[in-house]
């Protein structure tokens, strides 16, 4: 096989190395030891070691086609019980917008301004609104399931995360506050009260269910895929809010501009992505009683993620009508394992 025909897309993406984490790269850990001080046990108590380790993915900034294409190839390989759960944090090489799978592009953005300064606008398979891709950490979790470590229920994955993204905030010093501290299960005629109020198209205007705020400001936004044996949780954190500049790319009012804020806002030095991505992969390994070991994309992984790239997140019909094609199978060399299926499952809004 030819590793420069097939693979040269993926040099910054497979140039993983261990950081922080002892000579294999990977993070051994028991019961943890975090200060979790009003926050829902649930977070943080110490759960049943998971017998298989996770995959750690840190992978510098890349073409924003290319960075939501590896979240779907994962979760294309991941079906059956065939992958290994993963969490992954990026970064986008250019400013981006990324609007949520069921979203109207011309309602969601300010299609002509974006087009005339060449900003991408790429849709996901995720549910929930758009996000201005800029000064931020992106993180994704990719679960098989059913799962040890995560409920069935859709609400109760989301608690999970929410309260564990809470808990590691937390670790840095911040004051976390919102629906990701609660103990109360979610009232679906409260969410559905919230989420009316919610009516810009900025995924940024105000917390859903289990969502993480900081002083009222909301600074993660994430969103969910799910199928019947996997899910994959999108989520960007936000490291700076920048409200005029959103305001050029999303039609978004003053009022819910101000909804959002970044981390940095409420920390006395500012932390870097890749810092943040280490932070957050040691204590999430810890609050989950979990061994996250470094790793890289597999062969086909790769393969589904360069098809996937080339032939959806950079195609207009994808992003403007929400249809695609499957993976092209004419960049796929012939006798690879690969798995495809339709476009089902669902996508939802946290």
């Amino acid at each position: 096989m030819d590793e420069s025909r097939y693979h040269s897309a993926f040099k910054a993406v497979n140039g993983d190395r261990p950081r922080d984490g002892d000579q294999n790269g990977e993070f051994a850990v028991g019961h943890p030891v975090v200060d979790c001080h009003g926050l829902h046990p649930l977070a943080y108590s110490a759960m049943p070691a998971s017998l298989t380790p996770w995959r750690l993915l840190i992978h510098n900034p890349m073409p924003p086609p290319m960075a939501l294409a590896i979240d779907e190839a994962i979760a294309l390989a991941c079906a059956d019980q065939r992958g290994t759960p993963t969490l992954r944090f990026y970064q986008w090489d250019r400013p981006a917008v990324s609007i949520g799978r069921f979203q109207n592009v011309d309602q969601a953005v300010r299609a002509a301004p974006c087009r005339s300064a060449g900003v991408p606008v790429l849709r996901r398979i995720t549910g929930g609104r758009a996000v201005w891709h800029r000064y931020e950490l992106t993180y994704s979790i990719i679960c098989p399931l059913p799962s040890s470590l995560f409920p069935s229920a859709l609400s109760d994955t989301v608690a999970v995360i929410g309260r564990a993204l809470a808990a590691s905030l937390q670790q840095l010093g911040l004051q976390v506050d919102g629906p990701a501290t609660s103990d109360r299960p979610v009232d679906r005629r409260e969410r559905a009260r919230r989420d009316r109020a919610r009516s810009s198209s900025f995924c940024f205007d105000g917390p859903s269910w289990y969502e993480v705020t900081l002083m009222g400001k909301k600074v993660i936004g994430s969103a969910q895929r799910r199928w019947r044996d996997r899910f994959l949780q999108q989520g960007s954190i936000l490291l700076r809010h920048d409200a005029e500049e959103v305001a050029r790319w999303l039609p978004v009012g003053d009022g819910d501009l101000q909804a959002a804020a970044g981390l940095n806002d409420f920390l006395p030095a500012p932390v870097t992505a890749d810092r943040l991505a280490q932070h957050m992969a040691r204590s999430l390994a810890t609050i989950w009683n979990i061994t996250l070991r470094a790793g890289t994309l597999t062969e086909e992984e790769s393969l589904l993620a360069n098809a996937l790239s080339l032939g959806k997140y950079a195609d207009e019909a994808w992003t403007i009508q929400g249809t695609a094609p499957s993976p092209a199978r004419s960049q796929i060399p012939t006798g690879k394992p690969v798995h495809s299926e339709p476009d089902q499952g669902e996508a939802v809004a946290l």
